[in-house]
This record gives C-alpha cells, sequence and structure tokens, in this order.
C-alpha cells in the first residue's frame, strides 16, 4: 500500500470519528434543552399540586398513561404519580424520584432535576421496553416533610406486589460523579450502574446508608428491598458532604448552600452535564435486566 494511500485512509478515519463526535455532541444538546424545558415547566408552580399537575401534563406531551394515588400518612394527605411499563406479568423494578419542593427557591436540584431524569428514562423505556423486567415509575409527594409519599408507598406493597429492586433519585442537577447509596455494594443492582459507569467514563462513588443522605430510598431499605439512592454531584463535594453527616467540621459543601435555600434555582443546573450522565443510567437499568433474567431477585 502506497503511502499516499495510507494518508487517505487515516483522513478518512478521522473524518468519520469527528462526524460521530459531532453527532454525540448535538445529541447532548438536544437533550440537555429538552432537560431545560421540563425544569421550567415543573418549577412553574411551588406547591405539591401545582407540580404533580406540570408532570401530568407532561406525561401527556408524551403519550403515556399514568395514573393518581393518594395517601394518608402522618397526618397529612398526599398524592403519587406512577407509570407501568412493559409486561406487568414479568419482575417488577421500581424507579422514583420526589416531586415536592420546601417553602424556599424553585426546587430545581431538590428534585426537579431528579423527575426531569425520570422522563428521560420513561421516554427511552417507553420506545425500548427491557425483556426482562416490568418498570414502574413512582413520582413521590410530601418527601419534604418526612418521606411521607414513599413511606405510605411501602407500607401498601404486598409480598405479591413488592419490586425485585428499588433506585431512587434525589438530587441530579449537575457535577462529573454519580454518588449511589447502597447497603450492598456488590450485589446485582448497584454492580450493574458500577459496570455501566465504568464503560462510558462517568465517575462513580459508592457509600452506605449511615454516609448518605437520608430520602425515599430509607423506607425501601427498612422493608429489605434491594435499593440504591443516585444523586449527579461533583466529586470533590461527596467527602465535605460526609463530613456534614458525621458531624465533623469543616468547609460546608456547595450543595448543602444551594438545596433548601432561595438559591435552588435554574441557574445552579447543568443541563449538559446532566445529559452526559443520563445514559449511564440507562444503560445500567438494561445492565440489570439482562444479568437477573432468571433470577427474581436484585441481590
Amino acid at each position: 500500500m502506497s503511502r499516499a494511500t495510507c494518508l487517505l485512509k487515516a483522513l478518512a478515519c478521522c473524518l468519520a470519528v469527528s462526524s460521530t463526535a459531532s453527532v454525540c455532541l448535538g445529541q447532548v444538546a438536544k437533550e440537555a434543552t429538552q432537560l431545560k424545558e421540563r425544569l421550567a415547566t415543573i418549577t412553574r408552580g411551588s406547591s405539591s399540586a401545582d407540580r404533580a399537575s406540570s408532570i401530568a401534563s407532561l406525561l401527556d406531551l408524551m403519550k403515556v398513561e399514568y395514573k393518581s394515588e393518594s395517601f394518608e400518612e402522618d397526618g397529612k394527605s398526599g398524592k403519587n404519580l406512577i407509570v407501568d411499563l412493559g409486561d406487568e406479568s414479568k419482575p417488577q423494578l421500581l424507579i422514583g424520584a420526589h416531586f415536592d419542593q420546601v417553602k424556599v427557591g424553585n426546587g430545581v436540584v431538590d428534585n426537579a432535576g431528579g423527575c426531569s431524569l425520570m422522563l428521560e428514562l420513561i421516554e427511552r423505556f417507553n420506545a425500548k421496553p427491557l425483556e426482562n423486567h416490568c418498570l414502574r415509575f413512582v413520582f413521590f409527594d410530601l418527601e419534604e416533610v418526612g418521606l411521607l409519599g414513599s413511606t405510605a408507598y411501602v407500607k401498601s406493597l404486598t409480598d405479591e406486589s413488592k419490586p425485585v429492586g428499588f433506585i431512587n433519585i434525589d438530587i441530579f442537577g449537575y457535577g462529573d460523579t454519580l454518588w449511589m447509596m447502597s447497603p450492598s455494594p456488590e450485589s446485582q443492582l448497584p454492580a450493574s450502574f458500577s459496570k455501566a459507569c465504568k464503560a462510558s467514563k462517568l465517575g462513580i462513588e459508592v457509600s452506605p446508608m449511615k454516609q448518605y443522605p437520608p430520602a425515599d430510598h430509607v423506607p425501601f431499605v427498612k422493608a429489605d428491598i434491594a435499593t440504591i439512592a443516585i444523586a449527579l454531584i461533583d466529586n470533590a463535594e461527596i467527602q465535605l458532604v460526609k463530613n456534614v453527616i458525621s458531624g465533623k467540621r469543616g468547609e460546608f459543601p456547595p450543595i448543602l448552600q444551594t438545596i433548601h435555600t432561595p438559591d435552588d434555582t435554574m441557574e445552579k443546573i447543568d443541563s449538559t452535564q446532566c445529559a452526559k450522565a443520563t445514559p449511564s443510567v440507562v444503560e445500567a437499568i438494561r445492565i440489570f435486566d439482562r444479568t437477573t433474567a432468571n433470577s427474581d431477585a436484585a441481590e
């Protein structure tokens, strides 16, 4: 082969790689824009009823069926929104995120970002369902006043309706690392996320429940359901959050200066980082689906 031919082939290869990279960047930009639009819709109102209505309107646009499930817990009334995808005779994998917010700020990072990821997952798995599991997505109400929506939901479960695993999404607004809570890091559900993140080169940090902020995963862990929780955050902040949880003095992490404050607004979201992280979450769920094809348990 002549030197000129080799150079031409090398140039063609470079152009092909460049073209693929441009397509990928274009897709990320498109998904980042869609994320911002969904966030703007979810955060138009501050009440639980407003935010639930906004999520319902987005599901309507996606032509996805959903149902509202009312509950009473600890003297308060609320409504969870539920979406079911796939063959319900198959083992169920449950994914959840709370949609309510505290009274200050716009509740964007906490937790409209998590709800936006849920909507993206619903869209993708509605287009291409899992082969071996059905999926249930629950948008939980009243997390901010004591994990009431998730607690009521867990209480409603029977032995027959318990999922094989639960993934809670809380805080998904920016960062280079998927921070995951798992009581059993070597079990199939967290192992699937570790494998997907390693393949995509997305950072991942795994912590036990005592080193992770309490959220809607807690009632599921107490019910002995295989559970993980995920958040997208800067890696540099994780140890700082752990220090706060353990009572150590030191630098206060930016994430805790944002959530539950007037600063939890759209300006705190990095939609590009969220869009780049989303495929890793999708692939992790598909890995779990494949590796537990002949199993009824996530552990």
